[in-house]
């Protein structure tokens, strides 16, 4: 990790952390080995540090000057100038995919190709996928899902259902071989099937593309094309004609208010739409897209969920949400009245060690707290800056993790705030373990190569804000520490459910799951968030 800071300072870079770090780590820098800044800085800055322009001002300070006077000419500079000014100049040089700056610099340094910049195959949003292995076989309730799916999809235009499964069960996988027996049995229609598949985050979209990949190359009788269509990506709708597409719900309601032309393209391409993680679809901007896709061509409306509600007291937008969906719910009958205990016994999900750990602390809401906590259903954002900042808080959860890695266990974290995840990061990184931080604002490919390096043990633990709750499957995860209050039943089974991959499909038998116990409500019971929503599915 970071060898090519190696020619650098001891207490430059100490400096250099202190500048970065709240004042609280100050005392402890100072006593830092190698090692141990070194895992600060990576708890910070991750595959991504070299974007930092101050740490590449201090290798460049390691050069002699006819080194940097050399380099300055090279990239038409100025060189006529001091050393710390040549370094300071070249420093700033923008670091991007193709600059000139980025092979000679990891040519003078011996930088890992891994920390240098990707590209972030903005226009490769098109591949095409073609059958070639066996088919692996389904679990038996996932066969019974996957075929009440294909018998509504056969059973004629603007149906609608909502597909549920507990987290880690495979929604995404039948689904995905319902959607693939479909395709083959239209196989040379008039129509080509059109599929809009909609998920809100790039790892849930990312999740679905693999999945689909994975059934078709298993189990599809001809060439298609999928298509991402999330953040930079652009999809050419005239090529996708009987293709699959993998939205972001931002991306497709921007077309839809932006571009009237380019939605009713892809309108006309549709046949299916899949909308993922579908308790969300209430929300005021994916209801008006689902309605404007669905007005006039007959488009077969399709959900998955774990929780099917939008909260526990939230029982009107619960029977809309069973309306969306033709209060149609499919779910395997044959896990019985608890399918979680069914799928643990079975080893599908693994068996769930609760630990609450009282905090003692007492965290009042304001009038308007309160009212605003009632209207969102979950915690107001200033409660949960007050708690980050907590500093004997801090501790125990300090205290809770790093006894789960000196148990060998690796540790996803849910934190309060952005900046809480990445305060605690860089806490067990100085005690020498291997930590990171991620949220929603990172760049693509950072986010993603440090989620990699977490699922193969490369990082101890992870922490986290408002990323990881859904869409991120780490086998590997042995304990979830749930470090921010929720009263969202829905956010909070999704949080847990993140380390409920069980044994037979590649992940443990048990999973330890650390309640930090200043939450306002408890909803420990992953029965009842399974089961707490059945009542507004009746017909």
């Amino acid at each position: 990790m970071y060898t090519f800071l190696d020619r650098v300072g001891d207490n430059d870079l100490r400096t250099f952390l202190q500048r970065i770090c709240s004042p609280e780590h100050y005392e402890r820098i100072k006593s830092l080995g190698r090692n141990e800044i070194y895992s600060a800085l990576f708890s910070l800055y991750g595959f991504d540090i070299l974007y930092e322009k101050r740490i590449r001002r201090l290798l460049f300070l390691t050069l002699s000057k006819a080194e940097l006077t050399e380099l300055a000419k090279e990239l038409n500079l100025n060189h006529d100038r001091k050393v710390f000014d040549l370094a300071l100049s070249i420093s700033n040089v923008p670091w991007r995919v193709r600059a000139s700056i980025i092979w000679r610099f990891a040519e003078l340094f011996s930088v890992p190709i891994e920390y240098l910049p990707t590209r972030e195959r903005q226009n490769d949003s098109i591949e095409v996928i073609e059958p070639f292995v066996q088919p692996p076989s389904l679990f038996d309730y996932q066969e019974e899902l996957s075929s009440e799916i294909l018998n509504l999809l056969c059973s004629g235009k603007n149906k609608a259902c909502l597909l549920q499964l507990p987290t880690g069960a495979g929604k995404t996988k039948t689904m995905m071989e319902a959607i693939t027996k479909y395709l083959n049995l239209n196989e040379g229609t008039d129509r080509p099937i059109g599929i809009l598949w909609l998920a809100h985050t790039e790892e849930l979209c990312e999740q679905a593309i693999e999945s689909f990949r994975r059934v078709w190359q298993a189990k599809g009788n001809f060439e298609i094309r999928m298509a991402r269509f999330w953040g930079d990506y652009k999809v050419p709708l005239e090529q996708m004609s009987g293709g699959i597409i993998v939205g972001g719900y931002q991306k497709a309601f921007n077309l839809f208010k932006n571009s009237p032309n380019e939605f009713k393209k892809l309108k006309d391409l549709l046949s299916i739409v899949i909308v993922d993680e579908a308790h969300k679809a209430l929300a005021p901007t994916i209801k008006s897209l689902l309605s404007a896709i669905r007005e006039s061509n007959g488009v077969c409306l399709l959900g998955l969920t774990a929780t099917p509600g939008r909260g526990k007291e939230a029982r009107l937008e619960n029977l809309r949400l069973a309306k969306m969906f033709d209060k149609k719910l499919i779910y395997a009958e044959q896990l019985g009245d608890n399918p979680i205990k069914e799928l643990q016994q079975r080893g599908v999900l693994s068996q769930i060690r609760g630990i609450s750990q009282n905090t003692n602390i007492s965290c009042s809401l304001s009038e308007e707290e309160r009212k605003l906590a009632e209207f969102a259903n979950d915690i107001p954002s200033t409660v949960l800056n007050r708690l980050a900042h907590n500093i004997s808080r801090n501790e125990i959860i300090l205290s809770i993790v790093l006894n789960q890695i000196q148990q060998g266990n690796p540790t996803l974290v849910f934190a309060c705030t952005v900046q809480h995840a990445k305060e605690l990061a860089v806490a067990v990184a100085m005690r020498g373990h291997k930590a990171a931080a991620i949220d929603c604002r990172m760049r693509r490919n950072l986010r993603r190569r440090t989620i990699n390096a977490f699922r193969k043990s490369e990082i101890d633990v992870l922490f986290n804000f408002g990323v990881l709750s859904t869409g991120f499957d780490a086998p590997n995860i042995r304990t979830v520490v749930i470090a921010r209050p929720t009263s969202s039943i829905v956010l909070y089974s999704q949080m847990i459910g993140r380390g409920l991959r069980g044994a037979v499909v590649g992940g443990t038998e048990e999973c330890i799951l650390i309640d930090i116990k200043d939450n306002f409500e408890n909803f420990g019971d992953v029965d009842k968030v399974y089961s707490h929503f059945n009542c507004f599915w009746s017909s």
